[in-house]
């Protein structure tokens, strides 16, 4: 049907598999702040005792290893395509350190504090700096820069990936 190369099948499956898995993670996201935060308050205790322990397992399981797959599948494609442009395996490791440090900055900036940075607008602002700068940061800097706006672009958006993973599974 289709003259590809094996390697281009198997980018396709590595890209259609994100897709699917980011479908659910994000799904269940909606489901949890459209439908759930609402009917969880509008439930008396007795109901929340039966329905919380039969539900939110189920989402959370479905809810985290959407999230897993989504950034996993995305992870080999972006190794994928740098290893590909620049041959730096070095590159990888420097962008997934980068994001995690960038990611333990904002845990440490979400711990209960008092005065400025107990309000959403002063953190969302300073968290969307520290992003903006790491991205930069990482993107002129990875191995001289990353060097097609292909791989730029996923190595942002890998980035926030990489920062969403790190909160389903270690604040969520």
């Amino acid at each position: 049907m289709f003259d590809l190369d094996p390697t281009t099948w198997l980018q396709m499956v590595l890209r259609f598999i994100h897709f699917l898995a980011g479908i659910t993670w994000i799904g269940i996201l909606y489901f949890f702040n459209l439908v759930n935060v609402p009917t969880m308050k509008a439930l008396d205790a007795a109901t929340k005792g039966k329905v919380v322990p039969e539900l939110m397992p189920r989402a959370l399981f479905w809810f985290r290893w959407g999230a897993l797959f989504t950034w996993l599948s995305g992870f080999i494609y972006f190794a994928w395509i740098i290893i590909g442009e620049q041959g730096a395996h070095s590159a990888i490791l420097i962008w997934l350190v980068g994001w995690v440090v960038a990611w333990g900055i904002i845990f440490g900036l979400l711990q209960p504090v008092s005065g400025a940075l107990n309000k959403g607008m002063v953190l969302g602002i300073i968290v969307a700096v520290l992003v903006l700068v790491i991205g930069v940061v990482l993107i002129q800097g990875v191995g001289g820069g990353l060097p097609t706006s292909r791989s730029k672009a996923i190595a942002v958006g890998g980035g926030l990936g990489t920062i969403m993973l790190l909160n389903v599974w270690g604040i969520i």
